[in-house]
């Protein structure tokens, strides 16, 4: 027998120490800080639906959704124009409606933290890109908020190192990939998933050997 958790960090480090303490099996899932790595070598365009989904499927609500979206060399602009129309087009609506992109968060306490988030960031330092606080009177029965990009964060900011839990993307710009698994690396305690797109299998062998 053992223990299944999906919680806090904090509560599942005790969780995990008692079950190595009385030799049972566990599967502990706490906080997560997720990382998306963007390289100079892609074709944007082929980029940008991964990235939604990672960082708005589920409404963000799930351990594995992306939050920090880490774009490395001279095709920021360009990805940031691209994933900011796409966010734009995402419809909101009943989440069982096929035509639906993205529905509601599961509570208003839920929807009211990730808003919070994004307050947070902006007294941080951050950037406003497209913010999907303000919905139309039609969203109003449901605890919606749409799709946000913010950009100007730094791996040292409190946002960029804490879960949002909901469907927010955090734009950061870094100058090579040895500076990207620095900071994936050293910048959060949170247990945390990254992944690289690139054309490049060199890169993406450095990523899989050095993230840890």
């Amino acid at each position: 027998q053992g223990l299944g958790f999906i919680g806090s960090t904090h509560a599942g480090w005790e969780l995990f120490k008692l079950c190595g303490e009385l030799g049972k099996n566990s599967s502990i899932n706490g906080n997560g800080k997720n990382t998306v790595v963007i390289m100079p070598d892609v074709d944007v365009k082929n980029v940008i639906p991964y990235v939604r989904q990672g960082c708005f499927g589920m409404t963000g609500q799930r351990c594995l959704g992306s939050d920090n979206v880490v774009v490395v060399g001279d095709v920021y602009d360009e990805f940031k124009r691209q994933f900011t129309d796409e966010a734009a087009r995402m419809k909101l609506g009943y989440g069982l409606d096929e035509s639906t992109d993205m529905g509601p968060y599961c509570t208003a306490s839920g929807r009211d933290k990730v808003a919070a988030w994004v307050q947070r960031a902006m007294r941080e330092g951050a950037a406003m890109v497209h913010d999907g606080r303000v919905l139309g009177p039609e969203m109003s029965r449901g605890f919606f908020m749409g799709p946000t990009i913010v950009e100007n964060l730094h791996p040292d900011m409190e946002v960029a190192r804490e879960e949002a839990f909901g469907a927010v993307a955090g734009l950061m710009r870094a100058d090579n990939l040895d500076q990207v698994i620095q900071w994936i690396n050293t910048k959060t305690d949170l247990g945390h998933s990254a992944c690289i797109v690139t054309d490049s299998g060199r890169h993406a062998r450095k990523f899989a050997r050095e993230v840890n």
